[in-house]
Parts: C-alpha cells; structure tokens; sequence
C-alpha cells in the first residue's frame, strides 16, 4: 500500500512594511552607494582612522579636501539609520506612546510623527555632544589638543552609520525580527563609544593629572550619568 503523503511547501508571508519607512533606507542606500561608486576605499576611511593613526593624523590634514567633505555623507547615514534603531527600540518600550498626538488618527502618520521625533532628539543631542567638547577645549584653552575628541566622534559615527545600515534593512523588511538583536547592537554601540572615548583621551598629548581628573568628571557627569537615567527610563517603560 503505498502512503500517499500530501507536502506542502511552507509558504512565508510577505510582511507588512510603512510605505514611509522605504524613503529614509532608500535615502541612507543612495548616499552609501554615491560614496562606493565615487571611490570603494573612501567608503573605509571612517574605520581606518579609528584603528590607525596614519589615516587619522592624514584625514585631520586634509579637512578642507573635496574627499573628506564627500565623507559629511555618512552623517545622514548615521542619522537615519540610528534614528531607525532608536524608534524600534522606543516603540518596542512603548515610550513613543506618551507622544502620541489624539489629531493623528491613522497609524502611520504617527509613526511618521515619532520617527520624526526621534530624529530630531538625535540630532540635538549629537550637536549638544560636540558643543561640549568645544567647551570644555575652549575652557582649558585646549582647542588644538582636545580637538582629536571631535575628529574621533565624527568619524565613529560614520563608522556606526554604515554599519547600523543593513541591520535596520534587516529588521525593517523583517528578516531579522527580534528586537533583542536591536538592544544588542545598542549595546555594543555603546561599548565602542566609550572605548572611543578612552581611546581619544589616550591621544591628547601632554596630559597632566588635571586632565586624567577633567576627563573622569566628565565621564561620569555628562556620559554615564545621563545614560543610566535613559537606560531606567527606557526600561521601566517595557513590559
């Protein structure tokens, strides 16, 4: 008797993607690829100079060059792919509730809202970071030695853009779709961050105890501080 077993194939479902969502990856793509097209190694100079630095002391030299300028591109990278990171996170947290407007009454315009919302908040709080640097380099009369904190911020964001890129590519389409992936790639955002910190420390020259002594206070008062304030917010919003 022959068993006549009827296998269907396991069909997966084409999930539902915001229309919204396609024009800011479509944006971060084209920005990406301009930069590949216009030169494949200019794409990785970013990291180059946080590893190496040759690369480093060069790109700070050449500030004022047409390829150093093209790099401002990865900015925008940098903005929409975080700004994606930090809304699935805050939506998954439901800290974006609390911002709802009632006059929305169709769900994606809110979404469009928070994203909005977020991008702003990050793009504040990146030129609130840079103003801080300045000031403290301006304070202690230090702008040509601190400077490297600035040059060191920049270029790991690009880094962090590039990278963040396909990960929100990944989840937007859902081929990734758990949100733990997204909280573990913050995390490690965050390691690298503060290592970049260290790191740009590390490369002041000249440093006396009075630097190791403004660099801890800094570190603590407008970095880890504020963090663990946003880390507890973050998750007591969670469910």
């Amino acid at each position: 008797m022959l068993l006549l077993i009827n296998i269907q194939p396991e069909i997966r479902q084409h999930p539902y993607i915001p229309f919204w969502i396609l024009i800011p990856i479509l944006i971060a793509i084209t920005l990406t690829s301009v930069l590949y097209i216009y030169s494949p190694k200019l794409i990785l100079l970013p990291f180059l100079s946080l590893i190496d630095h040759r690369v480093r002391r060069e790109l700070m030299e050449a500030r004022k060059s047409f390829q150093y300028r093209l790099l401002f591109l990865l900015d925008f990278v940098f903005y929409i792919s975080f700004s994606f990171l930090m809304y699935y996170i805050f939506q998954k947290s439901n800290v974006l509730q609390f911002l709802s407007l009632p006059f929305f009454e169709i769900t994606q315009y809110q979404e469009i809202y928070h994203y909005i919302l977020v991008l702003i908040a990050v793009i504040i709080t990146l030129i609130f970071k840079r103003q801080i640097f300045l000031s403290i380099a301006n304070l202690f009369d230090e702008t040509h030695r601190y400077s490297i904190f600035i040059f060191n911020l920049d270029m790991l964001l690009k880094f962090f853009g590039m990278v963040l890129l396909p990960v929100i590519f990944l989840y937007s389409f859902r081929i990734i779709d758990s949100i733990q992936i997204l909280y573990f790639v913050f995390a490690v955002n965050l390691i690298i961050y503060f290592l970049s910190l260290i790191i740009s420390f590390n490369s002041v020259s000249q440093k006396g105890i009075i630097d190791y002594i403004n660099f801890i206070l800094y570190l603590c008062a407008l970095e880890i501080i504020p963090l663990l304030f946003f880390l507890k917010f973050l998750f007591s919003t969670d469910d």
